[in-house]
């Protein structure tokens, strides 16, 4: 039905849903935390040591496979998912990471594909090894 004329909403809240757009994801994080290894089940730590050309070597093995169409370095920002509008500058909805994994650090390469749907993609991208170095072991 209608809401009457008159009627008043005194704290009340309200939700909306926002859908982003399909794109691929390439996580890495920005330190060195021992408890990553464990989160992760790992037993080795791999540096970047030129994250530009890093990333530009997997988007361009992305674009020469014809997937890939742009891409974006973003560093995650660690809150609710539940925004208050009048509170928070607008952050895209691939920024956000809720806040216990904050210890992460972690910083997002977003691929967006040329087609839709998506499906998923093993990158084996060789030439990025060239701005690595293992810096971490267990």
């Amino acid at each position: 039905g209608s809401v009457p004329d008159g009627t008043i909403f005194d704290r009340c809240s309200f939700t909306a849903s926002q859908r982003t757009p399909n794109r691929w994801l390439y996580c890495t994080s920005r330190s060195l935390d021992e408890r990553l290894y464990k989160e992760f089940k790992a037993d080795t730590c791999i540096t970047i040591t030129d994250a530009r050309s890093f990333y530009r070597s997997i988007f361009d093995h992305l674009v020469d496979r014809r997937l890939g169409l742009e891409m974006t370095v973003i560093q995650c920002v660690y809150a609710s998912r539940y925004q208050d509008y009048r509170q928070v500058d607008s952050i895209p909805p691939e920024a956000l990471k809720e806040p216990r994994y904050e210890v992460q650090q972690e910083m997002r390469a977003v691929f967006v594909p040329r087609k839709l749907p998506i499906e998923p993609v093993i990158v084996d991208v060789p030439l990025s090894a060239r701005y690595c170095a293992i810096t971490g072991s267990i």
